[in-house]
């Protein structure tokens, strides 16, 4: 079993967040992630850093862990502009990025007002599905430097924008429900569940799927829950438990939870 962290960019600076970064690459963490999101007053957190920034420093100053967006949100920005902002990401980090990719909020929901706050208009369930999988295709297509593409939401002329991403990073698709899990596991190379309830039956839904190519599954925590669940998580069908830290980071506890962990 390897462990991440997910680090929250919420009323953080960025010093503070390398020093975590390093903290958990010290402590024998094998990825780094942070959320992307454009404010957190809709967690009263104030507010965010952008990701794609600070995952280009995360690349910087480390050597072994990988390094992604959990979850990049697709609509914050044009798969075109994704592809490049990865393919970049995978370059600084020598090969350790990890693009994961989210549909977003709906309407009306608790996170919604930041992308309606600037315009963004959202998606409904299915179409949030059919964008989320459109998105995966027009990101690959722009990496394998396609001539065109053209679908429901994205009409594109010479996608590849020059850009031709010889190693491309593993998409890894962030889910809380069968819908979006059923979708990644034809289009992308991996899922990650947010723990809860419903957890067992979505990894069951996974397990259930045709190995005809890897896949992984992992699963998003709350550090403080990791002792509550920690036991009840099925670790022998997960790759990967993701541990999502608050700011202000304690890196002595973080230090303390590496360690044991990675004994």
């Amino acid at each position: 079993m390897i462990h991440d962290v997910v680090l929250s960019p919420f009323g953080a600076t960025m010093p503070e967040l390398l020093d975590a970064a390093r903290c958990a690459e010290d402590s024998g963490f094998g990825g780094i992630w942070t959320y992307d999101h454009l404010t957190g007053v809709m967690l009263d957190r104030g507010a965010s850093l952008d990701a794609f920034v600070f995952l280009g420093a995360v690349a910087a100053v480390t050597s072994s862990v990988r390094v992604g967006p959990l979850v990049a949100n697709m609509m914050n920005r044009h798969p075109a502009r994704l592809a490049l902002a990865m393919s970049s990401l995978q370059s600084l980090s020598s090969g350790r990025a990890v693009l994961g990719l989210g549909s977003g909020s709906a309407p009306g929901s608790r996170f919604a007002g930041e992308q309606e706050t600037v315009g963004i208009h959202l998606l409904d369930g299915e179409g949030r599905s059919r964008r989320l999988e459109e998105t995966i295709r027009l990101v690959r297509a722009t990496w394998a430097g396609a001539n065109e593409f053209h679908g429901e939401f994205f009409d594109v002329f010479d996608p590849g924008l020059g850009l031709v991403e010889p190693d491309p990073p593993p998409i890894i698709v962030g889910a809380s429900g069968p819908r979006t899990i059923e979708m990644a596991m034809v289009h992308a190379d991996g899922v990650n569940i947010t723990a809860g309830k419903k957890l067992a039956g979505l990894i069951e839904l996974v397990q259930g799927r045709e190995a005809t190519t890897p896949f992984e599954t992992s699963v998003h925590i709350p550090v403080d829950l990791e002792h509550e669940m920690g036991g009840s998580l099925p670790d022998g069908q997960l790759a990967r438990r993701v541990l999502a830290w608050n700011a202000p980071f304690d890196l002595d506890a973080m230090t303390k939870i590496g360690n044991a962990l990675h004994r």
